[in-house]
């Protein structure tokens, strides 16, 4: 943590007692080498046990589908009201979480669940993926990534700059064999690339098609094996508070 208000990273370090006594080691040397500073073990065991605070709640149900765009600060309220009118208008059960990035913009990280096993269902709702996309883009931000799915949003976000990485793409990769189809054109098992518009038109169908289906149930209601309650979700919060870690993980090696 460099100046004692910059980063937090993160380090776990399992193995043999001697070989993670020399990481440990070597890992101290490269934080003060970049003027940071181990945290305390306190401090720590805070971050530790908060690395995944919010997907907690995929317990819920059996998948839980996050997304992540970039907005300006000053338009991020704008933004959390657009994506509650796209989750309401989906029949969508989801929540928002947001990272100040830096003083300029805002990650805005809004989650949903979904029933993976009901296929239909579970297609539907990545048409709120690109009424996230189109939210941040009208707002003056982009989406984090593109991917699968949206790779089709490569022109949209870098513009000309697109067609420079496409070139590179082919130039140190002509035969398509390092991630076809979900890094700078959407394509298909037959090695047949989604024109973008066609991309944009089938997600939008599926928002059509989502807001036909019956509206989400609580989580937890019908959410099937591995699913939990609020009130178990709630009671594991608790515990984080507490400092206790309910699943007992990160008790092998140190954390810092």
């Amino acid at each position: 943590v460099p100046n004692a208000a910059g980063t937090i990273v993160t380090v776990a370090l399992e193995g043999h007692p001697e070989e993670v006594a020399l990481c440990n080691r070597e890992t101290e040397t490269a934080l003060g080498s970049a003027g940071g500073r181990r945290l305390s073990e306190e401090e720590a065991d805070e971050a530790w046990l908060s690395r995944s605070y919010e997907f907690r709640v995929k317990r819920l149900g059996p998948g839980l589908v996050p997304g992540s765009v970039f907005v300006p600060t000053d338009r991020f309220p704008e933004a959390v009201d657009r994506v509650y009118e796209a989750i309401s208008d989906l029949g969508m059960k989801a929540g928002i979480t947001g990272l100040v990035a830096d003083r300029t913009t805002v990650d805005l990280l809004p989650y949903y669940i979904v029933d993976d096993r009901k296929m239909l269902k579970g297609l539907a709702v990545m048409s709120f993926m690109k009424r996230l996309t189109d939210i941040s883009l009208a707002l003056g931000g982009r989406p984090v990534g593109v991917g699968l799915w949206f790779a089709q949003n490569l022109g949209r976000v870098h513009g000309e700059g697109a067609d420079v990485m496409r070139a590179i793409k082919r130039s140190l990769d002509p035969d398509n064999l390092m991630n076809p189809g979900k890094l700078v054109e959407v394509g298909t098992r037959y090695d047949l690339a989604v024109p973008h518009t066609v991309m944009n038109a089938g997600l939008g169908l599926m928002g059509v098609l989502k807001r036909t289906l019956p509206p989400d149930t609580e989580p937890g209601e019908t959410a099937g094996p591995g699913g939990m309650g609020w009130r178990e979700l709630r009671a594991e919060g608790d515990e984080l508070e507490r400092g206790k870690d309910p699943d007992g993980e990160g008790e092998e090696g140190e954390g810092g």
